[in-house]
């Protein structure tokens, strides 16, 4: 197993002179305090090729405080970029070879956890985003790559610390375990990290903060609906939902909450009854800002069924309403691509960069333009 690892290091080394070399390259750029698309890529990147690597020895000083704390003696230490072990040798009792074999994993989860208090406090937002992403990458590493990597290869630490011959060692740990994950669940979805990845960009950023004081100020339906497709808008579905909760609680009989359910089911993946809906709800007297976002609605729901021609008709009776909705347009492009009419992609595509508001929205577009370069 150790030389199938070492094996996948030489791989792994040669795609970090890859990440290496755009690193140098694009410098420039990546420093600024303009936060692009390709810089987000390019940190999580530096996260996983550079510092991880980076953690391995401290988990792997870990096993040694725990093999010393044990009267144990390190006979042999290997940092293997990637990856590593010790050697040892001493007298380990059953739940000592547990504590030796959990200490590693302890020291990793804590250098992610530290970082937690510091990285919405530095200015330079490339920084902070690199130190966000590692705690991200680090804790899913810790609390589900490697335990279920080490079950899957029966090679690694999990092994012995999932052995439930070892009570209750093995049965705290599992719950402990979850309980973890639940909290990092909640932590990702709080609204201040929420709100601080919203803030990459000073016109989205803007933008919320506009949404939010008119909250503050009146906090009527159409205030929440704002924030709640704010959220869906860039990707923040669960904060956008876990408000939506509130608001169709609240609201429960508004016509609007009707839309908002959709959008839902379709967050939800509940794709048939998204198209469903819609449909009856285009029967109604709605204003045609709102007809626009079911036609996005049905357009998204019936490409995930793949019923591409539909698609592209309500994709269609949408812009016939709103000729310039940025959404319709970029939606059009992914079904034809879906269907191989990659000249009608680019003539999509470059429509929808005309009527792109967004910085973040151009660059999208502008990268997959070069495809079809």
């Amino acid at each position: 197993m150790k030389y199938i690892v070492d094996i996948s290091n030489i791989l792994l080394l040669i795609y970090c002179a890859k990440v290496l070399k755009e690193l140098i390259e694009q410098r420039k750029e990546f420093c600024d305090d303009k936060i692009t698309y390709n810089d987000l890529k390019l940190a999580k990147q530096v996260v996983i090729f550079f510092l991880l690597p980076l953690s391995v020895p401290i988990h792997e000083f870990g096993h040694c405080l725990a093999v010393w704390h044990f009267g144990g003696i390190v006979t042999d230490f290997q940092w293997r970029f990637f990856w590593g072990y010790i050697k040892k040798i001493g007298i380990f009792y059953q739940t000592d070879q547990w504590w030796v074999s959990l200490f590693g994993n302890l020291l990793s989860f804590f250098t992610a956890i530290i970082c937690i208090p510091f990285f919405q406090r530095i200015r330079k937002r490339i920084i902070a985003e690199i130190i966000y992403f590692y705690i991200y990458i680090q804790l899913i590493f810790v609390l589900i790559v490697y335990p279920i990597s080490s079950i899957l290869l029966q090679f690694g630490d999990w092994l012995i610390i999932y052995n439930f011959e070892i009570q209750p060692h093995a049965s705290l740990i599992v719950i402990a375990q979850i309980i973890l994950l639940i909290c990092f669940w909640c932590f990702d979805s709080s609204r201040w990290v929420v709100n601080w990845r919203l803030s990459r960009e000073s016109h989205i950023k803007t933008g919320l903060e506009k949404i939010i004081r008119k909250l503050e100020d009146s906090g009527d339906i159409e205030n929440h609906l704002n924030l709640i497709y704010f959220y869906f808008s860039y990707d923040e579905h669960r904060a956008a939902k876990r408000h939506a909760r509130k608001v169709c609680h609240t609201w429960n009989k508004d016509k609007r909450i009707e839309i908002l359910k959709v959008i839902i089911k379709y967050h939800n993946k509940k794709y048939k009854k998204a198209i469903k809906d819609c449909w009856s709800l285009l029967e109604k007297n709605y204003v045609d800002k709102d007809k626009v976002t079911l036609y996005r609605v049905l357009s998204l729901s019936m490409s995930e069924l793949e019923q591409y021609s539909n698609a592209l008709t309500c994709i269609d009776r949408g812009l016939e309403i709103d000729p310039n909705d940025f959404k319709l347009r970029y939606y059009r492009a992914f079904v034809l691509e879906d269907i191989g009419e990659f000249e009608a992609v680019k003539e999509s595509l470059i429509f929808a960069r005309e009527v792109a508001q967004s910085d973040r929205d151009k660059e999208m577009i502008d990268q997959w333009l070069k495809k079809y370069e």
